[in-house]
């Protein structure tokens, strides 16, 4: 069994090429780390009244700004240029997006549960914005 320490233990996290011919060429992308993705999960949804609606507004520019690193691990890009990335290539976002997903275990259909998941558990009438 693993003990609290060889949990917690710093690891590196997986990184893995991918050619993307829709920007002639290839990038890093790494897995997320557990916080990582709850943030994306929480940035997925949107609360107003009550009332829990999907965020999807630059989703995979979202995702990959996370993941694409270079040679040493360093993200390529800041949470501000989100907008840029997602001015990219649509299908280059998507070739990275599915790698994204793959490497990650993400599907869409996770990111619709977590969005009903919290619907139900916050209420259509609750008060919190």
């Amino acid at each position: 069994m693993l003990t609290k320490e060889q949990i917690l233990q710093k690891r590196e996290l997986k990184t893995k090429v991918i050619k993307v011919p829709e920007w002639g060429g290839e990038v890093i992308i790494r897995e997320l780390t557990g916080a990582e993705r709850d943030q994306l999960e929480m940035e997925s949804i949107d609360i107003k009244n009550g009332v829990v609606t999907p965020n999807y507004k630059n989703q995979r520019a979202r995702i990959i700004q996370k993941v694409l690193v270079d040679e040493k691990g360093k993200s390529l890009f800041k949470r501000n240029e989100i907008e840029a990335l997602g001015e990219t290539s649509a299908a280059g976002l998507e070739t990275i997006y599915k790698a994204v997903q793959k490497m990650n275990g993400l599907t869409e259909r996770e990111v619709d549960n977590s969005i009903e998941n919290f619907s139900e558990v916050t209420g259509e009438n609750s008060s919190s914005g």
